[in-house]
């Protein structure tokens, strides 16, 4: 057997275990969504804890999955690109540029990392724009104790805050 067919073989096994993959996922998304979780945050959050205990799957995976669905109304065909490809790339919340982004991954075969270096130099603030930043606040008034009870996922963190009133 040609060595070509030999790869061939391969990149289609790894090109329908992705498709597998990212349909479940998407699939998944689906499921939650149709409980319209979103109307109330409690409630979503509650709800997404359950399923999470009860499936032992990470609440953040399915915070995950939900986006995902909510950001891409069909399945991706693609296949090209992997699970984490699609990780990366529901961060981003312009879709013009998360199009464009997709679509170089897949033509250029990028992997993760460098998905990731393209998302990270795309997010770097520009040297003229660094000298604006703001500086953080060292008076008594703007610090806080705080306490991280949990993470519930990439940007919702539960925290006990010590506002000096014990």
């Amino acid at each position: 057997v040609p060595s070509h067919d030999i790869g061939s073989g391969i990149d289609q096994t790894n090109t329908n275990s992705n498709s597998a993959i990212i349909g479940t996922y998407w699939k998944i998304g689906q499921r939650i969504n149709q409980e319209s979780l979103s109307t109330k945050s409690s409630y979503h959050n509650s709800i997404l804890k359950e399923i999470s205990d009860e499936l032992e799957i990470e609440r953040s995976s399915l915070s995950r999955y939900l986006s995902f669905y909510r950001i891409y109304k069909k399945p991706p065909t693609n296949t090209i690109l992997s699970w984490s490809h699609y990780r990366c790339l529901i961060t981003i919340k312009d879709a013009t540029l998360r199009a464009k982004l997709e679509k170089e991954a897949q033509e250029k075969n990028w992997s993760t990392g460098r998905l990731l270096d393209a998302l990270n130099k795309l997010q770097k603030p520009n040297e003229k724009n660094s000298k604006t930043l703001l500086k953080r606040p060292t008076e008594s008034t703007y610090l806080y104790k705080a306490k991280i009870l949990e993470v519930i996922d990439g940007d919702t963190l539960l925290l006990n805050i010590d506002l000096g009133f014990q």
